[in-house]
């Protein structure tokens, strides 16, 4: 029988303040409101950014949750413009600060501000988002960024901690063969980290044939997870992989998958969300697609009205099977930034080359670079294998291609040319997310 999403019981005891009853959507609601209001009311009196953003927005507040709409949004070329304008709190109160480069991004990097609770909320809920595939006596390896108090390994070991686990804190995966070593030294049942860098580990795993690892969970975060890397872990290590979505701009954690392992379940007592058209800003209906909106309604150092993540996603309608009364968001299939419109009219999407690529044998990780010329299109794709007997052709890879919607057409009339350059175990070495370049 599938449990009940931890979130849900957490959830009702921090907005009710009692550990009995059960959680409705009404309930939840009333307190989003609520929040919701008491967020903007401190956003306009705190916040510079805000208090001029806001200003042509009527000071009644909202009655319904409908009514958020009627509310700007907020970008990342906002944060990045001048981030100690969304300050709510002073300097001294700030007890981390993450800085977040972006290619081609002049100015001022894009800094996101916690206070220690701030913190303290984002570990409370790693503990009870954690409960899904970890529990005490467990030995979780933490494959994050960890070495500075307040990072997100940090984070997540004081929440595993809390959970009667033991969270073992090694930071991103840099040399795969030691880290399986480490698995086996310290008996570790449950990995998180990075899609990609666990999938090295699993062609490392599958390759070497040498460390005894025995998984029953593994967490991943931080980036898009392409369903066909979820199949290569599953297969290696016989476990279950869970899902999770988050952004520094949250807090680090947003929505966990439960153990029916279908949408994620969100962080509705902290964050709001919303599913907007993005040409539009208008909402969409449950089941269709749209850009991920959430609006902070819990932070104290930075909040954040309808910030417009750039994720695509939708709400499942049905309810999930687990039984919770909470809303269920679908996995995120890419972002908005990820497509690149062609000459030829094709739409690529890195999550399209995340499916066709990573099922063959010895891909560990590649790079898609576009160039558009005066006629045609070139596409420019650096695959990195593992270092075995058992790995893809290149006539393999380009047959593979070929068969993405639209390419071969585009290539018979001469639209369109990929040219295709293999490497040999070059490990991305950090936590950034995997874009696609487009150069015109």
């Amino acid at each position: 029988m599938i449990k009940r999403s931890p979130l849900e019981a957490w959830i009702h005891q921090k907005i009710s303040g009692v550990a009995r009853g059960s959680l409705t959507t009404a309930q939840l609601e009333r307190y989003q409101v609520r929040q919701l209001n008491a967020v903007i009311a401190k956003v306009r009196e705190q916040s510079r950014f805000y208090r001029e953003h806001l200003k042509d927005v009527g000071a009644g507040g909202i009655s319904r949750i409908e009514d958020i709409g009627r509310l700007p949004f907020t970008t990342s070329k906002d944060l990045f413009r001048d981030p100690t304008a969304f300050s709510c709190v002073s300097q001294q109160q700030i007890s981390r600060v993450m800085t977040i480069s972006t290619s081609g991004t002049t100015g001022e990097p894009k800094r996101i501000f916690y206070t220690a609770e701030d913190q303290e909320a984002t570990i409370d809920y790693f503990q009870h988002g954690m409960a899904n595939l970890a529990c005490a006596g467990d030995r979780v390896l933490i494959l994050l960024p960890s070495e500075l108090p307040g990072s997100v390994g940090d984070l997540l070991q004081k929440a595993l901690d809390r959970l009667g686990a033991t969270g073992i804190k090694h930071g991103v995966v840099v040399d795969p063969e030691k880290v399986l070593m480490v698995m086996e030294k310290e008996q570790a049942n449950v990995l998180v980290g990075i899609p990609v860098q666990i999938l090295i580990l699993a062609r490392y795993q599958n390759s070497l044939k040498t460390f005894s690892t025995q998984l029953k969970s593994i967490l991943l975060s931080t980036d898009y997870v392409p369903g066909a890397i979820v199949s290569v872990l599953e297969e290696t290590w016989n476990c279950r992989v869970f899902n999770h979505y988050g952004a520094s701009e949250m807090g680090l954690g947003g929505a966990v998958q439960c153990e029916a392992l279908g949408g994620y379940h969100l962080r509705e007592s902290d964050l709001f969300f919303e599913i907007v058209d993005s040409n539009t800003g208008q909402s969409v209906p449950d089941g269709e697609y749209g850009e991920i909106i959430f609006t902070s309604l819990t932070a104290q150092g930075m909040p954040l009205i309808r910030y417009r993540t750039g994720d695509i996603s939708r709400f499942i309608p049905q309810p999930c099977q687990c039984g919770t009364v909470l809303k269920t968001m679908d996995l995120v299939i890419g972002r908005l930034a990820d497509e690149i419109s062609l000459k030829s009219g094709i739409i690529l999407r890195q999550g399209d080359f995340d499916e066709a690529l990573f099922p063959l044998a010895g891909v560990l990780d590649f790079r898609v670079s576009v160039t558009s010329e005066r006629r045609k299109d070139l596409i420019d794709i650096e695959v990195n294998l593992a270092k075995t007997a058992n790995v893809v052709s290149l006539q393999d890879i380009y047959n593979v291609l070929e068969n993405l919607p639209g390419i071969k057409s585009a290539i018979d009339r001469n639209e369109l040319t990929i040219q295709i350059k293999v490497e040999t175990e070059r490990f991305n070495r950090g936590a950034a997310k995997r874009v696609m370049q487009h150069v015109t």
